[in-house]
C-alpha cells in the first residue's frame, strides 16, 4: 500500500507557467500509475486530500475511486475524545463525553484533537493563577480555595521541586475549550465537498 498525505500538493493541475522539474516528476508519477513496465498486482495507492478539485484532471482520472469520507457524526466523536484522554487523569464520565460529542457538531478529527489540547492546559493555567494550595496525603501540593481551611497562601513557584500535583481534567475545562476553539469546516466547505462527489465521487 502506497498511501500520499496532501496528495494534491503533488498532483495538482498542471499550468504553463510550471517550474519544469515539476512538471517532469507529475509527468513520472502519471507514467508509474499506469504501470508502465511493470506489473501493478498486489499494489494500491491511496491518497488524501482536504481539496479535491485542485487535483489535475489526469491524476483524478487514475484515481480509480473518490470517496468522500464525512465529518465524524456524535459516536465517532465521542469515541474521539475517549481516545484524547487515553492516559490522562480526568473525572470526565461516559454521559458527559456524550455530551461533549453532542457540543461539537461540525468538528472535525483535527478540531476535537486541538480541543483536547486546549482543555488538557487548563489544570497548568489553574496552578498558575492559584493563590492557595493545599497539600494531600501523597505529600502533593493542589490548588485550591482560599477559603480552604487546609489552605496554604503560596504561589506556584513556592511549591518544593517536583511537589506540584495538577488537578484532573474535568469536564467544565472541555467546555471552556470549546468556547474557545470554533470548527475550521463551514457550511460552505461541506457544500463544495458534496459538489464534488456529485461530479466525480462517491459517498463514503
Amino acid at each position: 500500500m502506497i498511501f500520499i498525505d496532501e496528495v494534491d500538493s503533488l498532483c495538482g493541475k498542471r499550468t504553463e507557467g510550471e517550474n519544469e522539474s515539476s512538471r517532469r516528476i507529475k509527468t513520472e508519477f502519471l507514467v508509474q500509475m499506469d504501470g508502465c513496465g511493470n506489473s501493478q498486482e498486489g499494489v494500491l495507492v491511496m491518497g488524501a486530500t482536504n481539496t479535491p478539485w485542485e487535483l489535475d484532471q489526469a491524476f483524478r482520472r487514475r484515481f480509480e475511486k473518490r470517496i468522500y469520507i464525512h465529518l465524524p457524526d456524535p459516536a465517532a466523536r465521542a469515541a474521539m475524545f475517549k481516545l484524547n484522554l487515553r492516559g490522562v487523569d480526568n473525572t470526565i464520565q461516559p454521559e458527559e463525553q456524550l455530551i461533549l460529542a453532542d457540543k461539537s457538531d461540525m468538528y472535525s478529527a483535527s478540531d476535537i484533537k486541538t480541543v483536547s489540547k486546549e482543555a488538557l492546559y487548563n489544570p497548568i493555567r489553574k496552578c498558575q493563577n492559584a493563590t492557595h494550595f493545599k497539600q494531600g496525603s501523597d505529600g502533593k501540593y493542589s490548588p485550591c480555595s482560599p477559603m480552604d481551611p487546609n489552605g496554604k497562601e503560596m504561589g506556584m513557584y513556592d511549591v518544593p521541586d517536583g511537589g506540584l500535583k495538577a488537578p484532573d481534567v474535568n469536564f467544565g475545562d472541555y467546555m471552556k475549550a470549546l468556547e474557545k476553539i470554533k470548527p475550521s469546516v463551514c457550511l460552505e466547505d461541506l457544500d463544495r465537498y458534496v459538489d464534488f462527489t456529485d461530479k466525480f465521487g462517491q459517498d463514503g
